[in-house]
């Protein structure tokens, strides 16, 4: 997964090569080997501040956090190439996120670590039929 921008590009090529899954953020158009992009709704958090400002309960000098509950991020389409009994357990996952219904969601050092994977690659914790259960993460896309 990434989330470097056109940065992040590298990492998406080098998941295509390996013909591995890449998860972009917002950047499900990249092709078939994106099993999903992260989305960042961007305009609910500024719909949401010009409210705020206009209603006069704006409050500067704060961190707002904008989070799937609110709808302003989530996950973008599932790529068909994903087995169709997947594609609703990640759904479901999604609405216990959104729910709070998610106790914790692990970082990729902890799930690296915890699969005993280099800090480049970390296992999937559940393989996908037909797809290789690894991940790459590259962090030289950028040098």
């Amino acid at each position: 997964m990434q989330v470097a921008g056109g940065c992040g590009l590298g990492a998406l090529d080098a998941a295509k090569e390996k013909g591995i899954w890449g998860i972009g953020a917002d950047q499900l158009f990249l092709g078939p080997y994106i099993l999903t992009s992260a989305l960042k709704n961007d305009d609910i958090a500024v719909l949401t501040t010009i409210k705020t400002v206009q209603d006069g309960t704006f409050v500067g000098g704060q961190d707002v956090v904008f989070e799937v509950a609110s709808g302003a991020a989530g996950l973008g389409k599932i790529s068909p190439k994903v087995p169709h009994d997947i594609g609703p357990k990640v759904r479901a996952k999604e609405k216990a996120v959104a729910a709070g219904q998610v106790a914790s969601i692990p970082t990729t050092s902890s799930s690296s670590a915890a699969a005993g994977a280099a800090p480049r690659e970390t296992a999937l914790r559940e393989p996908v039929p037909g797809v290789r259960p690894r991940m790459a993460w590259s962090t030289e896309a950028c040098a």
